[in-house]
């Protein structure tokens, strides 16, 4: 069986509270579909002071894509926390994730609120 991870991805912040509520919608996500839900920042989140963060530091995505090729995860599954297409979502994840050497490990990015057209 093919191991995937979801991750639920939001922009980041320098802000403690925004990683925070981040870590209760991944929750309630994960709650929903019944499966783990990674919270996880594009940037920035990884600045913020650990003892800020419940003496967890934040995830960004370049890290979880490292986590999950070490961890031997098939296919990443993002489901963006963004109202639209940003170019973070269409242009810089699959960056990343590319640069990332991932192998054979699939990126999957699910639709944002509100499409392209």
């Amino acid at each position: 069986m093919a191991a995937t991870r979801i991750l639920l991805v939001d922009n980041g912040s320098l802000q403690p509270a925004a990683t925070l509520q981040l870590r209760q919608l991944s929750a309630e996500v994960g709650r929903l579909l019944g499966e783990t839900v990674h919270p996880v920042s594009v940037l920035h989140s990884h600045k913020i002071d650990h003892a800020l963060l419940e003496g967890r530091p934040a995830i960004i995505f370049e890290q979880a894509v490292q986590q999950a090729k070490a961890d031997g995860i098939d296919e990443l599954i993002v489901l963006p926390l963004f109202i639209g297409p940003s170019r973070a979502i269409t242009e810089f994840l699959p960056q990343v994730f590319a640069e990332a050497s991932a192998g054979k490990m699939k990126l999957t990015i699910k639709p944002t609120l509100y499409g392209e057209d």
